[in-house]
């Protein structure tokens, strides 16, 4: 708390210099209070941080992990809170079937008490191609290659290297012999480990049952690396052979988790790539998906690479499943194109640097383990004793399908994109019907943008599936925005498929806190209107700046939804559907079935001429306050 206000200065004496940390917090609990809009706030701005450093930047170890869940657990205790342990880290050199000791320290964090929940990234390993599988018949020999290509090698010892590490289904006998492209090899039976150095690079062996599991698998772990200048490994096909001894199948996962020179095995894919943390059977483990494509940075206009993959999984989400079968990751969040916190050691390139020393864009699991961490403490401020299980139950029983995610679960989106509305609409009651739908009739691929002058409008027609009260937009500009004035948002009635009349209360946004050449979201709830299911309504924006600004539109499949007025009357657009989304929510008066509320005791007394009335309720958890 002192270093937070700043006196006395230099309590903590460590720095963000990463940033990483700094923006998974934002993303979860950052205040957004850097900017008069707060506009970048996280999920629960209001919540309490406990801060731990468990290592150097980019690396933490197990122990320092373990002891960090302790700790939250112990606060949690002492202040009598409920607590949820954001934790984006994790490795690929493990088992990946949730029997770590670390992720049984997640799980025993969990199950130590109601109101402990653990957040755990999936990863960022989904597009390396690291890892295969097969099965090896009894008294068979079953090979795995992996090819070093031309590489050039680093000076010094020890940074020039491959790493693999493969599992077996039970703890039955192995042996596993390395072989080098000029035929040089090293063999270790059960049980065995050991270094052999030779020409061709100096080979670390391991087989064995890991202790630092509980699974009592048979754990084989080959290091090809450069011990001095002449055992620099050799380019071509390395072979690491299985010869099965146990008496019966046996199945093997391997993954070719680290290499300095890219490396590659044969027959590689990209699915059992959740590392751990993230089998822990009780986590909430996270996957992303791309918030956005587009950006305005400090460093002029932004955008990624390749094909607009705009709300599409992030080509970098780990996939599941573990390697016993079970179901990871649990959810999905905007992770890729995500605005959060800077750290004040950690400068961003100014290609994401969206405001400077203080908001910057990343992309990773990490930062969406972080929104979904924010999340799930939206969930215990409602319930401070809710479960573990509770928590993942409502996260993932509420999550959204759509184009995009296809039928889930799955092992690339879990149980889809994360609804948090819905999920606290039902903690608060599950047997109400509620809905928080986006009504989305743009298609990504074809993008361009159309300067509207002062005084102009423009409408997108949506037509609810569901009943309900008109809570937000989305909407994205293009190329100029004003830096003063404010636009003005309605909500019109239909008629002949254009505008007719406004429906409620005017809102309006500071064209300031518009953002350029990207998503921006305006709260509509205060205009007052609630939609019927399958009627026709338009949002219209008024450019009522003063000033021109750019809005976002696709071009290529057109659903004819879109019409502007620009001071002649309303008409149609044929060639774009304006980048405009609507958010159509519940009333939340519905929520109210718990009623009537069984009261435990009403009593009144006096006091210094005052009347003082205490009551308690027999379900306190849904009539707090």
């Amino acid at each position: 708390e002192n270093e937070i206000d700043g006196s006395p200065a230099g309590v903590v004496l460590a720095e963000d210099s990463t940033g990483h940390g700094t923006e998974v917090a934002g993303g979860a609990v950052g205040n957004g209070a850097s900017l008069s809009s707060t506009k970048y706030k996280g999920m629960a701005p209001d919540a309490d941080i406990v801060i731990v450093r468990a290592g150097r930047a980019n690396s933490f170890t197990d122990s320092n992990v373990k002891d960090a869940l302790t700790y939250a657990e112990k606060i949690s205790a002492t202040t009598g809170k409920p607590v949820v342990a954001n934790l984006s880290l994790g490795s690929q050199s493990n088992a990946h079937d949730g029997t770590s000791t670390l992720e049984e320290a997640v799980d025993s964090f969990t199950s130590s008490g109601n109101g402990r929940v653990a957040v755990v990234a999936a990863g960022n390993s989904g597009n390396e191609s690291m890892h295969v599988t097969g099965t090896i018949a009894n008294s068979s020999t079953e090979t795995v290659t992996i090819t070093v290509p031309s590489f050039s090698a680093n000076g010094g010892t020890s940074n020039d290297y491959f790493i693999m590490e493969l599992w077996l289904d039970n703890g039955g006998s192995v042996t596993a012999k390395v072989s080098s492209p000029n035929s040089l090899n090293y063999t270790r039976t059960a049980g065995q480990s050991g270094t052999q150095t030779t020409t061709d690079g100096s080979i670390y062996l391991i087989n064995d049952t890991d202790s630092d599991h509980s699974n009592g698998d048979r754990r084989i772990f080959a290091q090809i690396y450069d011990t001095n200048a002449d055992s620099v490994p050799a380019v071509g096909d390395w072979t690491l052979d299985l010869t099965n001894l146990s008496g019966s199948t046996r199945t093997y996962h391997a993954w070719l988790y680290s290499s300095s020179m890219s490396a590659t095995v044969s027959g590689g894919n990209t699915s059992y790539t959740v590392g751990s943390p993230g089998s822990a059977s009780s986590a909430i483990t996270v996957g992303a998906y791309t918030a956005r494509w587009r950006w305005k940075a400090s460093g002029g206009f932004g955008t990624f690479s390749g094909s607009d993959l705009s709300d599409d999984l992030a080509y970098f989400s780990s996939i599941g499943p573990t390697r016993d079968g079970s179901q990871k990751p649990d959810v999905c969040t905007p992770g890729r194109g995500l605005f959060t916190t800077t750290s004040t050691d950690y400068t961003p390139s100014s290609s994401y640097e969206i405001v400077a020393d203080k908001y910057h864009l990343t992309e990773g699991t990490s930062g969406a383990s972080g929104v979904a961490s924010g999340a799930v403490a939206l969930l215990l401020d409602y319930n401070t004793s809710m479960t573990a299980a509770q928590a993942k139950s409502f996260i993932t029983g509420n999550a959204d399908s759509d184009d995009y995610t296809g039928s889930v679960p799955d092992y690339e989106w879990g149980y889809g994109k994360l609804n948090i509305f819905e999920s606290v609409a039902k903690a608060i009651n599950n047997s109400a019907t509620v809905d928080h739908d986006i009504y989305a009739y743009d298609a990504w691929g074809a993008t361009s943008g159309a300067s509207r002058s002062s005084g102009w409008k423009d409408a997108v027609r949506f037509t609810p599936s569901t009943a309900g009260d008109v809570t937000g937009a989305f909407f994205h500009t293009y190329s100029t925005v004003p830096s003063s004035g404010s636009f003005s948002f309605e909500i019109w009635s239909d008629g002949s498929d254009l505008p007719s009349a406004n429906l409620g209360t005017t809102v309006t946004m500071d064209a300031a806190d518009v953002g350029v050449y990207t998503w921006n979201y305006v709260a509509l709830k205060g205009t007052g209107v609630s939609v019927s299911a399958s009627t026709d309504y338009h949002l219209v924006i008024d450019n009522t700046t003063g000033s021109a600004y750019s809005l976002g539109a696709e071009t290529g499949s057109v659903d004819n939804r879109s019409s502007r007025d620009t001071g002649g009357g309303w008409s149609a657009y044929g060639d774009r559907d304006w980048r405009v989304r609507l958010v159509v929510s519940t009333d939340e008066t519905t929520l109210d079935s718990s009623l009537p509320v069984e009261l435990a005791f009403f009593n009144a007394s006096t006091s210094k001429g005052q009347v003082q009335l205490k009551w308690a309720t027999e379900s306190e958890i849904e009539n707090q306050g």
